[in-house]
């Protein structure tokens, strides 16, 4: 049952039913679209003027679209299509990740101006109660995105002594409701 939730929270067309029943819908991106062909990723089937696409079974598959009209859209679309034919699972054996179908999310472009984005911002919780923060911020002029930061931090933002790996970087000022 646990790895049933852990995939339902992992995959990136379920897991936002979920956040929107505990904190509500206005807490998230707005979605335009999910799907499993990328012959579907085009201009005129987004309708926006800008947009993020997002690989929904793997880690890391961010593609920041500013500008829909210009895009090299069959260029996107064959990076994404080798992003969907690895199954994450296989490479870092996160078992979450096994049974996901492959697939994107088309999503709202948040911050479109800055380069680097909106932090992400997981809290991790151990029998419901959160314990620590992981704050990430991406460059969004790659293709994929590039990691910039990814640094564990305490519930008040402040470095936290255990972590990750790869923790690196300055998370900066803390958004409001955090700190």
């Amino acid at each position: 049952a646990m790895h049933t939730l852990h995939t339902f929270c992992t995959d990136k067309i379920t897991a936002p039913a979920y956040i929107a029943s505990r904190i509500g819908a206005d807490a998230l991106p707005k979605r335009y679209f999910a799907t499993y062909d990328v012959a579907d990723l085009t201009a005129d089937r987004i309708g926006q003027p800008e947009c993020m696409i997002k690989t929904k079974h793997d880690s890391g598959g961010i593609f920041r679209v500013p500008d829909t009209a210009s895009e090299d859209w069959g260029r996107l679309q064959k990076t994404i299509a080798r992003r969907l034919t690895r199954n994450y699972f296989y490479g870092d054996r996160e078992y979450q990740y096994k049974p996901i179908r492959a697939g994107v999310v088309v999503e709202e472009l948040l911050a479109p101006e800055k380069k680097t984005g909106v932090a992400d911002i997981r809290v991790y919780c151990f029998n419901g109660e959160p314990k620590f923060l992981r704050v990430t911020r991406y460059d969004y002029s790659s293709r994929p995105a590039i990691k910039l930061l990814g640094r564990s931090l305490t519930l008040d933002w402040t470095p936290a002594p255990y972590g990750f790996s790869n923790d690196l970087g300055d998370p900066g000022a803390p958004p409001f409701g955090f700190g």
